[in-house]
């Protein structure tokens, strides 16, 4: 019975699952029922395997079990104990030649052995059954002095006697049987191994709980759920190159058999998917703004702005992105998500009646702010003007109301009619919240972003932005009026109660926002590749979802063969281009998402199509037709080119153009 409690509690304690080899072996062989009740753990494991002897058995039922004769010998299986399968001079009493590893022991030696192989040094040991286990070594140990050291222990524990492995048992409650199993070993002797009897029990594993509900089965099925629909997200191991951007590495795999990291050969990646647009976090000045300030001011904020961690750089920061947005204030965030969230949680749960209109495409941020805030939504069509007005028209006039949108939409490319949706609002009494996410940086000619390039910047109320794309760094931010910057300060949890963003990459941020308000070069490559590879893969009769943004979608419509597409062009030609599948887009909408940036150069272009096409071919997918590509022809020619800035004469923006132009 005793070995069938054991194999119980080694899967039920998460110190022994978790690497924790000592203890089973040692309580096999030298513990004794009575010893059990002290970890929670085992005393169920007990009380499991007495119930099942009980209704087995056909004699009589009694109340004690009994404990295997210390003489009997034993064999106990488990599949992960590595020290006893890489042990070469475990003694005849062990068999390590196979897996899961099996021991066999006869009596004390069997203990004895176990220890001298395992030395008793695993710090996972639980703390429970860590001092009863040292006790069995002091009973059961031969006389070779074996010293056994043990996490809480302040010395060594020098194992004495040799007597039985075995403590007698006894019918009397587990705590004065603890009590005398202690005295009897000698462990009160030693004040750092007795036990914290204030401390809180462990407890049972939520599986193991008693009319408790299937956790772990119901957290089973929602995985399972989302790999049958192929909606399951599996993260790349993408180590980017600072020097040779936008080149890259994968060189981690995991075993599955030791379920740990190792090395193997580093495999060059060219990442054809970043949202690092322009290529900043790699920019020497923003390097050095970095290093400077981590030098100077360490690698930690220290904590929320409102206790220790706010300093001259987020200030500086937001007076900057203040003045980018021609506004106010601005405020900045751990994330733009995080600011989103806050933003609009915080604005519609407080100003009374608030009525929300959202745009039918927006962000998950902005859509758990205004689920957050509890405040009544309604959802327009896609950057319809029309479709916002004739809700707007549905609702009280003298309640307060916000339009929500995006400029530019990440995974389609779309780019709102900020000037038309503003207005509209405005007609009927609403205030507008604009994120500028995948435009900051990339539009206008300071960098404010698309609001700034069209000239509506003044009929944006809200503004929110990242630090985290084109500008390279990581956080988010808003523009607005003093008043509604610092309503936002003073009452949104997501600002007040998160740990602001560490000096030194305020410092960064700040270096990339200064650097894009005065270089026009970063924006005019990016926008001459993009453009270069929109006509490129149009040309090779890829279906292309054409935007009048950086963005540049393949459409594939099956999420099955989307992650296909995106495994085979890094398993054969080392490209990374992630699948976006649902629930970032709509099931059947499928696609590679592109992102040329200024330092993918027109032959990388050339060399991406044609491997694209490879993988193509060999899943056997269908290119567009004759009259969808004159179709896609068509809509390239009617984009038409904004001014970015002033004339551009850097030297792969006009490389770029000419091929553009000597293609059409």
């Amino acid at each position: 019975m005793l070995e069938a409690v054991v194999s119980t509690f080694s899967r039920a304690c998460p110190f022994l699952r978790h690497g924790g080899h000592t203890a089973p072996s040692v309580l096999l062989r030298s513990m004794t029922a009575s010893a059990m009740p002290q970890c929670p753990y085992m005393a169920q494991a007990m009380q499991q395997q007495q119930q099942r002897s009980l209704s087995n058995s056909s004699s009589t039922s009694t109340s004690s079990s009994s404990v295997a004769s210390p003489s009997a010998a034993v064999t106990v299986s488990y599949s992960s104990c590595p020290s006893a399968l890489s042990s070469s001079s475990s003694s005849s009493s062990s068999s390590s030649s196979s897996s899961p590893c099996t021991l066999v022991g006869d009596g004390d030696d069997f203990l004895v052995n176990h220890l001298a192989m395992h030395k008793l040094d695993n710090p996972a040991l639980c703390p429970v059954m860590g001092d009863v286990c040292i006790r069995a070594a002091r009973a059961s140990s031969s006389s070779s002095g074996l010293t056994l050291k043990h996490p809480r222990a302040a010395s060594p524990i020098i194992a004495r006697g040799s007597g039985s492995g075995a403590l007698a048992a006894s019918s009397s409650s587990s705590s004065s049987i603890a009590s005398a199993s202690a005295s009897a070993a000698g462990l009160h002797d030693d004040p750092a191994l007795v036990p914290d009897q204030a401390s809180t029990p462990i407890p049972l594993p939520i599986d193991q709980r008693a009319n408790a509900f299937n956790y772990s089965a119901w957290f089973h099925d929602q995985i399972r759920a989302k790999k049958e629909n192929h909606s399951y997200r599996v993260f790349n191991n993408i180590n980017r190159l600072a020097k040779h951007f936008p080149q890259a590495e994968t060189h981690l795999v995991k075993n599955k058999a030791s379920e740990e990291l190792e090395p193997e050969q580093k495999k060059d990646v060219t990442v054809w998917c970043s949202n690092d647009y322009l290529g900043m976090s790699r920019h020497p000045t923003v390097l050095k703004a970095m290093h400077d300030t981590l030098e100077t001011h360490g690698a930690g904020s220290g904590g929320t702005r409102n206790i220790a961690g706010n300093g001259s750089f987020h200030e500086r920061l937001e007076r900057e992105v203040a003045d980018l947005h021609r506004k106010d204030a601005g405020l900045v965030f751990s994330s733009c998500f995080v600011a989103n969230d806050a933003t609009l949680s915080i604005l519609g749960s407080m100003m009374p009646g608030c009525v929300i209109f959202s745009d039918e495409l927006n962000h998950a941020s902005m859509i758990q702010g205004m689920r957050n805030s509890r405040a009544k939504k309604l959802v327009f069509k896609h950057n319809s003007v029309a479709h916002l007005e004739q809700l707007l028209q549905s609702v009280d006039p003298n309640v307060p109301k916000i339009v929500a949108f995006e400029s530019v939409y990440s995974m389609s490319g779309s780019i709102a009619p900020i000037g038309e949706l503003c207005d509209v609002a405005h007609r009927y009494g609403a205030i507008t919240f604009v994120d500028e996410v995948h435009a900051v940086g990339m539009y206008g000619k300071r960098g404010a972003g698309v609001g700034e390039r069209d000239g509506v910047m003044d009929k944006m109320d809200i503004v929110t932005g990242t630090f985290a794309k084109g500008f390279g760094i990581v956080g988010g931010y808003i523009a607005s009026t003093a008043h509604l910057v610092d309503m936002v300060r003073s009452y949104a949890p997501g600002f007040i109660f998160t740990t602001s963003i560490p000096p030194l990459i305020a410092a960064g941020a700040l270096a990339s926002v200064r650097h894009l308000k005065n270089s026009q070069v970063e924006r005019a490559g990016q926008q001459a590749a993009a453009a270069l590879m929109k006509r490129k893969l149009t040309d090779a009769r890829f279906p292309v979802l054409i935007s009048p943004s950086h963005i540049v979608p393949v459409m594939v419509r099956d999420a099955r063969l989307c992650r296909l597409v995106s495994d085979m062009l890094m398993s054969r030609h080392s490209v990374y281009v992630q699948s976006i599948n649902h629930p970032t887009v709509p099931v059947g909408t499928e696609r590679l998402r592109i992102t040329p940036t200024p330092h993918h150069t027109a032959a990388m272009i050339d060399v991406f199509v044609a491997q694209l096409t490879d993988v193509w071919n060999i899943l056997g997918l269908p290119f567009i037709t004759a009259e969808e590509h004159a179709a896609q022809l068509e809509q390239i020619r009617q984009l038409q080119p904004r001014s970015l800035a002033a004339p551009f004469v850097e030297p792969l923006v006009q490389k770029a153009s000419q091929l553009v132009s000597a293609t059409a």
